[in-house]
């Protein structure tokens, strides 16, 4: 493995991997024809050929570039074309509606847009939504071979580590865009970390269905592999179907998730599991759980073909994003699928900790990172050793981009402040208690975690997904309010197609589920929706929530 710390900048990778090994793939895209792969020396070549084109445009270094591309082959070269001409790259969520677009290109000043042909209607609504672009560079991504013309070869660049690489805008849960300033040291620093720790090799095949404009892939799922000169499979589609067959087909052994698409995966894989066999594969399950109780891992063993059929070479999931349930990781162990939980934010580059195949703590997220220094800040009304995590070391962010009040807010000195509740186990691993910010205060002063009793009402057998808000009281204070997504299909076999009665059935349900409780911990109202609002990485929007029960 090569010394990650040795790079001055991110683009340094990828000529390691081209001077080690030029025939080996890097990327490859599942389309309709089949996979169009590409080797690191092919690669590089589209990099270079495309940052002499984004030169040419009159790109210089520090200048931010746009990059509004789906997650395939062409996204890498857009990043690191970027990348090599000293400027900053800003992924863009090809989600977002045109307004949204807008604001964050004028928010980081961008005059160049890289953007996926396709996406024609969007870059052209711009100019009228009041961005003035002076170039629009569009890449055929669903070309077999690259259209880009000119020399191949790089062009001289500072590759300063204390530069600015990237800059992640992101509105999280809250509906505030901020753009996180990261240096090629923030990340460097973050992929060295991870590559410390997780026994990950240039072996791997990796697949990635994560949104690209967020950190957490583009560590992860981009430039770890970069580093290790692994490949990267993109799927091309967030169709279950279609990611199961891409995980199968390019032999993945690591793959960056979030909790939400680990319990679809889970459900999917019951799905086909029961069609092939039956209620032994039920028996087999509750089988594997006793024994895994017990300190015994037989699911490699007695699942050894539901295995292969995931993937071959399976290695395991990185969760992150969100908490997931200690329940569901269980479930994957209990088939032999390792399920890694990690956390961490978009200023801390992202990943502060993260389980191991070694040293996996089921409800925690694992054990700090080298380069990240904890400190646990106690709140008040919250029990002892549990507190606000503070971080501070190479990993943590720059600066929010032209935004100096918000920066000075979120530090105590060099400390970054991360508004999450945690505290750390006796063994060192680190586990979340909530958000400040979700934090709900009630009348009585009772401070309740939203997570903790969200996490009561997920086990409900008749909820699909659930969120609660601390809401105005009818005096002062706030009071808990539960959004659910009732699961339809399930209480329709008891009740019928008549939602009001099923909407009853579930309302006794949660109360039942919720007795074990403190009272002022429980929902004092139930609001049913068909689904929640989520951004590109599957958290809940909050406030948007908030707004619609206001």
């Amino acid at each position: 493995m090569l010394n990650v710390l040795a790079a001055h900048s991110l683009v340094d990778l990828l000529d390691r991997d081209v001077a080690r090994v030029p025939a080996a793939i890097a990327v490859r895209d599942r389309t309709d024809a089949g996979m169009i792969e590409w080797p690191y020396r092919e690669y590089a070549a589209q990099v270079y050929r495309l940052a002499r084109l984004l030169k040419e445009r009159g790109v210089t270094s520090g200048q931010t570039v746009g990059i509004l591309l789906p997650n395939c082959r062409w996204w890498g070269v857009a990043f690191l074309a970027v990348q090599a001409l000293d400027a900053v790259a800003v992924p863009i969520d090809i989600r977002l509606g045109v307004d949204e677009t807008a604001a964050i290109v004028k928010a980081a000043g961008i005059t160049v847009l890289v953007a996926a042909a396709h996406f024609k209607e969007k870059t052209g609504a711009l100019v009228p939504a009041g961005v003035r672009l002076a170039q629009l560079v569009e890449l055929d991504t669903h070309a077999a071979q690259g259209a880009l013309g000119g020399e191949p070869t790089p062009l001289p660049r500072l590759g300063m580590r204390c530069n600015p690489a990237v800059i992640i805008y992101t509105s999280g849960t809250t509906g505030t865009p901020k753009g996180v300033v990261l240096t090629n040291a923030n990340l460097l620093t973050n992929v060295a970390d991870l590559l410390d720790l997780l026994e990950i090799s240039a072996q791997e095949h990796f697949v990635s269905v994560l949104p690209l404009n967020h950190v957490y892939e583009i560590t992860g799922g981009f430039l770890a592999p970069l580093a290790l000169g692994a490949s990267v499979t993109y799927a091309s589609s967030l169709r279950p179907d279609i990611i199961f067959k891409t995980i199968r087909d390019a032999e993945m052994t690591v793959m960056m998730v979030v909790p939400a698409f680990l319990r679809l995966f889970m459900e999917r894989i019951k799905v086909e599991a029961a069609k092939q066999a039956g209620a032994r594969f039920t028996m087999a399950l509750r089988l594997s759980k006793a024994l895994l109780r017990c300190g015994i891992p037989a699911g490699r063993i007695l699942f050894r073909q539901l295995r292969a059929h995931v993937s071959p070479r399976f290695k395991c999931f990185i969760s992150g994003g969100a908490p997931v349930d200690p329940e569901l990781v269980f479930e994957y162990a209990a088939l032999g699928l390792t399920v890694l939980q990690g956390y961490g934010l978009t200023e801390t580059s992202p990943v502060i900790a993260v389980n191991t195949l070694r040293h996996n703590r089921l409800g925690s997220v694992g054990r700090p990172v080298a380069s990240a220094e904890l400190r646990i800040e106690p709140v008040e009304g919250r029990a002892q050793g549990e507190g606000e995590l503070w971080v501070r070391g190479a990993l943590v962010f720059k600066d929010y981009f032209r935004a100096p009040e918000l920066t000075a807010a979120a530090f105590h000195m060099d400390w970054f402040r991360t508004g999450d509740l945690v505290r750390m186990d006796r063994a060192g691993y680190l586990h979340i208690c909530g958000r400040i910010k979700n934090l709900i205060v009630t009348e009585g002063g009772k401070k309740v975690v939203p997570e903790d009793i969200e996490h009561v009402l997920l086990h409900c057998p008749f909820v699909l997904d659930a969120c609660v808000l601390g809401m105005p009281g009818k005096e002062q204070g706030e009071e808990p309010v539960a959004v659910i997504v009732p699961a339809r299909e399930k209480a329709a076999a008891l009740c019928g197609t008549d939602h009001a009665a099923q909407d009853a059935l579930v309302r006794r349900e949660l109360q039942a589920a919720l007795a074990g409780i403190a009272d002022y911990k429980r929902p004092r109202r139930f609001v049913f929706l068909d689904e929640l609002p989520r951004t590109a990485t599957l958290k809940v929007k909050r406030h948007e929530l908030r707004r619609m029960l206001e």
